[in-house]
């Protein structure tokens, strides 16, 4: 008995979606989206969109073609053609920048992202970029689009590692100079 007022509270629960079609006899309905097709099928047809910007916002709005006069009373005004291209065309750049974005967080992101990106930034310092290269000549293209990747996702880490490993290079040369120069001097001075 409860398994059937669950299935009616989850049904009524159910948020309802209905597109405006326009009617064979040229009314306009609301029809179920999940019927959309068939009413199509039986002579009902879309109605055109038409991109409109109201007059206080930078928003675009696809209006019904049947509402535009209604919008245009109300302060909002019809895109242009080239207006109406150069949106779509920002939608779709901002679109596939969350998209990709989304995807390099997922896979370059978090704590692995970020101990690669460390370790990648110390091996860059510490052979000046040397090792970028040795990696793209084993790896081809892979290895430079996996770098690239890490340091566009954790760039101050892999600048830092990168200062971190050069100076760990100076030091280490600084290091080794002054012994040679010891053990220059001391053959010097044995002669």
């Amino acid at each position: 008995m409860w398994v059937v007022a669950v299935a009616i509270i989850a049904g009524a629960a159910a948020p309802l979606t209905a597109d405006r079609l326009r009617a064979p006899d040229g009314s306009v309905r609301d029809v179920p989206s999940e019927s959309v097709d068939f009413a199509i099928k039986d002579g009902y047809t879309r109605i055109p969109k038409v991109l409109m910007r109201p007059p206080s916002s930078d928003l675009v709005y696809e209006i019904d073609e049947d509402q535009v006069a209604l919008r245009e009373a109300e302060g909002y005004w019809r895109m242009t053609k080239s207006e109406a291209d150069a949106w779509r065309s920002a939608e779709y750049e901002r679109r596939l920048d969350r998209i990709v974005g989304k995807a390099r967080r997922e896979t370059y992101g978090g704590v692995g992202g970020s101990v690669e990106a460390g370790l990648a930034g110390l091996a860059r310092g510490a052979t000046l970029t040397l090792s970028d290269n040795v990696l793209y000549g084993i790896s081809g293209e892979q290895a430079s689009f996996v770098l690239r990747q890490l340091r566009e996702e954790h760039p101050d880490l892999s600048r830092v590692s990168f200062v971190v490993g050069f100076c760990g290079l100076l030091i280490g040369v600084f290091f080794a100079a002054r012994r040679v120069w010891r053990w220059w001097l001391r053959g010097a001075v044995a002669q």
